[in-house]
């Protein structure tokens, strides 16, 4: 994950890193099968540590069958952002996912290379490897 992504998007660096030390401490990262429900879990464990507000998960359907919609409130303004969910991030495209819609994809590995300039990927393994 580029460092400007990691300031976008995390609000406390040393407390994820933190976390992640314990987290690493219980092994909570590790699985095997490598499933797309781990990640959301590792996300929700970390979640106060990112600049989003609140998360909405597993409502409707969103559009382009998205996982969740985070929101983020900053001088009064609040911004959306799309957020799907993924093992590695090139299953977006796998997936059949529409890649013209603009949201982030939070994965355990980033894997692709050329991802659309309207997607920006967020990586927790790197999280790991910070430590």
């Amino acid at each position: 994950m580029k460092e400007d992504l990691i300031k976008k998007y995390v609000r406390d660096l040393n407390g994820l890193l933190n976390e992640v030390e314990l987290m690493d401490d219980v092994g909570a990262y590790r699985w095997s099968g490598k499933k797309e429900e781990m990640v959301i879990f590792i996300f929700g464990r970390l979640f106060r540590f990112f600049k989003f507000d609140s998360l909405l998960m597993g409502h409707e359907p969103s559009e382009g069958g998205l996982d969740g919609t985070a929101w983020t409130q900053e001088d009064g303004k609040v911004e959306e952002t799309k957020i799907e969910f993924e093992v590695f991030s090139k299953n977006f495209e796998r997936h059949g996912h529409d890649k013209s819609q603009r949201c982030v994809v939070v994965c355990w590995e980033d894997d692709w290379e050329n991802p659309p300039d309207n997607l920006e990927v967020i990586e927790l393994k790197q999280f790991w490897e910070k430590t």
